[in-house]
């Protein structure tokens, strides 16, 4: 068994380092068994259920009609961004983990790879910060200011400000991604050990172009978070009251027709709303992990100690605040249809077509007992959902 020796002949000296006495230190570039668990398993099954869940779910949306509303333009447009943030993402880690043993290992030629993976996966975490908070704000204006709502909704506006948030998210991206835009490439000596065989000599990684950029970029990353945390905070709590006032003035108009008739076209509105607040509050769940890390980077840079003890701790809470972003992406489409009938309704009747409708028509033929007024129902519910 053979190692080599010698750095090869394009080697910078500045950049070459020898670790056959450092043997410690070289095992720290080994991934750890929570990361080599978390890509042999984790991100493949992430990459099946966030592109299939997602995928689907743009499916039923362009496939039903009535599903062409404001909201669910917010969410169609939060799902393709969810997709994009884990095959960029997810995708990026699984293909360097296949390529290299080494932790961080980036394997591009240029920075041009560091500055577009990251790039791209920046940009597309402040739009879905964006977008929820669009879809709260869209929901704020429909249940607490209803007059005002229907004088501004329109999916021309909805279209403007979608395209305004992803303007915003591809800028802060951009800035944050100053933390990757640099590639460095080191020529390695590893230790004549067993488990070093067959490593390369060669290894890159993506590094802030200027040590300076690294705060700035942790401030970038957290700030927005937590404004647009705070900022939906206050719309949930609004929405949560005006919902349960609207149910005792419902209790007090079910014995007449059209008291009956509004509290079956607002049904299907507030179990939508409270559908997207559990959503909201869920995304925000989630992606908080990311933020104390960042956090903690930020105390770290500035008074030399943070919140984890130890590299190792630090570590853990890295993989474990990347998996909670994964899984948020994946699984928005699977809470739809857990706690919305409207929407387990609608990937019914998308991929089970005919005998959905069927099952459907037997239903009202049986249970309802006025087919207009479920009509009529049907057309109040699906403009304002």
């Amino acid at each position: 068994m053979s190692y080599p020796s010698t750095f090869p002949s394009d080697c910078r000296p500045e950049f070459s380092n020898n670790l056959t006495t450092y043997i410690w230190y070289a095992y720290s570039w080994m991934f750890t068994r929570s990361e080599i668990q978390t890509f042999t398993f984790g991100l493949p099954i992430v990459l099946i259920i966030g592109t299939l869940s997602n995928g689907a779910f743009l499916f039923v949306v362009f496939k039903i009609e009535r599903l062409h509303t404001i909201t669910n333009l917010y969410l169609a447009t939060l799902a393709f961004v969810d997709v994009t943030f884990v095959v960029s993402s997810a995708g990026s880690y699984l293909y360097a983990f296949t390529v290299s043993p080494v932790r961080h290992d980036a394997p591009y030629d240029s920075f041009i790879g560091c500055t577009l993976i990251f790039g791209i996966t920046l940009a597309v975490y402040f739009t879905s910060i964006g977008l929820v908070t669009l879809v709260t704000l869209e929901r704020y204006y429909g249940i607490c200011l209803p007059f005002q709502h229907r004088v501004i909704a329109s999916k021309s506006r909805t279209r403007k400000l979608i395209a305004s948030t992803c303007l915003i998210g591809l800028v802060l991206g951009a800035i944050e991604s100053l933390k990757f835009s640099k590639l460095d490439k080191w020529c390695v000596i590893w230790p004549h050990l067993p488990d070093f065989q067959g490593w390369p000599q060669k290894v890159g990684f993506c590094v802030p172009l200027h040590e300076n950029v690294v705060l700035l970029g942790e401030f970038v990353d957290t700030v927005p978070f937590f404004v647009a945390l705070i900022w939906n905070g206050y719309m949930y709590a609004r929405i949560m009251y005006s919902l349960s006032h609207r149910e005792v003035i419902q209790k007090e108009s079910e014995n007449d027709s059209m008291g009956q008739l509004q509290v079956q076209a607002t049904k299907v509105r507030k179990q939508v709303a409270r559908l997207l607040i559990i959503n909201g509050m869920l995304f925000f769940f989630c992606q908080i992990w990311v933020r104390f890390n960042a956090i903690n980077n930020i105390l770290s840079n500035i008074t030399g100690s943070g919140f984890y003890k130890n590299a190792e701790t630090s570590g853990l809470m890295l993989v474990f605040g990347r998996c909670m972003l994964y899984v948020n992406s994946s699984l928005n489409p699977v809470i739809y249809n857990l706690a919305s009938s409207f929407y387990r309704d609608a990937f019914k009747e998308a991929f089970f077509g005919n005998l959905f409708n069927r099952e459907k028509a037997t239903t009202l033929a049986v249970g309802s007992s006025s087919k207009e007024t479920d009509v009529l129902s049907d057309k109040q519910i699906n403009t304002n959902i």
